[in-house]
C-alpha cells in the first residue's frame, strides 16, 4: 500500500475518524432532520388529504347547486304554467260574466222595448180612436142636415168606436 501512496495507519484512523463523525452526525443531525421531513411529509400528507375533501366537498356542492338551480328552474316553470292558466281560467270566468250580463241587459232591453211598444201601439189606437170619433161626430153631425139620421144612429156609431 505504500506503494500507492496510502499509509495503513493513516487509512484506519481516516476510516474511524470518518465513521465516528458519520454516527455523530446521523445521530445529532441526520436525525433531527429526519425528523423535520416526516413531520412535513405528515403535514403535506395531511393537507393533501384535506385538499381531496375540500375537493369532493366542491364537486358535491356544484352537484348540489346544480339540483338546486334545475328543482328552481322546474318550480319557476311550474309557478309560470299556473300562473298563466289561473290567468286563461279567470278570463274565461270573466268573458262568461260578461257575456251573461250582457245577456241579462239585452233580455231586459228587450223587454223595456217590447212594453214601450205596446205603449205606444196603445196610445196609438187611443189617438187613432179619438181622431177618428171626432172626425166621424164631425161629418154626422155637418150631414145630419142633409141626410136624416136619427140621434140613435150617431150615438150608436160614436159608442161602437
Amino acid at each position: 500500500m505504500e506503494n500507492l501512496g496510502l499509509n495503513l495507519q493513516s487509512f484506519i484512523i481516516n476510516t474511524l475518524v470518518f465513521g465516528v463523525f458519520f454516527v455523530l452526525m446521523h445521530f445529532l443531525v441526520l436525525k433531527k432532520i429526519g425528523a423535520v421531513i416526516t413531520k412535513r411529509e405528515a403535514k403535506l400528507m395531511e393537507a393533501d388529504k384535506r385538499s381531496e375533501e375540500t375537493k369532493h366537498a366542491l364537486e358535491k356542492a356544484k352537484e348540489e347547486f346544480a339540483k338546486i338551480i334545475e328543482n328552481a328552474k322546474e318550480e319557476s316553470h311550474k309557478i309560470v304554467n299556473d300562473s298563466k292558466h289561473q290567468a286563461n281560467d279567470q278570463a274565461k270566468k270573466i268573458l262568461e260574466k260578461a257575456q251573461i250580463d250582457a245577456g241579462e241587459i239585452i233580455v231586459k232591453a228587450q223587454g223595456v222595448l217590447t212594453v214601450e211598444k205596446e205603449k205606444m201601439l196603445a196610445d196609438f189606437r187611443e189617438n187613432l180612436e179619438k181622431s177618428v170619433k171626432e172626425s166621424l161626430t164631425i161629418i154626422l153631425s155637418s150631414q145630419a142636415d142633409k141626410i136624416d139620421f136619427d140621434a140613435k144612429v150617431l150615438e150608436e156609431v160614436t159608442v161602437k168606436s
